[in-house]
């Protein structure tokens, strides 16, 4: 069952979701006050 879960292939997956997102809202905060 562990090995069919697999959640350690998801932590990468989730932390570049994770900067992505953080890009992202860095973007929209810097360029909205310009």
């Amino acid at each position: 069952m562990v090995r069919a879960n697999r959640p350690w292939r998801l932590v990468p997956n989730l932390s570049l979701a994770i900067a992505g997102a953080a890009a992202g809202a860095a973007f929209g905060v810097f360029y909205s006050n310009i």
